[in-house]
């Protein structure tokens, strides 16, 4: 996560990509889950 910012890092083996944040139906901020990679991220407003 980049502090200030909606958007999150990632370091993959073909490169860094830039991921937002910011739920693109309801506009949450969602939250990454770093231990769980088949997950990813869950949306506070979706409950996923």
């Amino acid at each position: 996560v980049i502090e200030g910012r909606d958007i999150e890092v990632v370091r993959e083996k073909d490169g860094l990509h830039a991921v937002s944040l910011i739920c693109t139906h309801l506009g949450c901020l969602v939250k990454s889950v770093a231990n769980d990679p088949e997950v990813g991220y869950t949306c506070p407003c979706h409950g996923s």
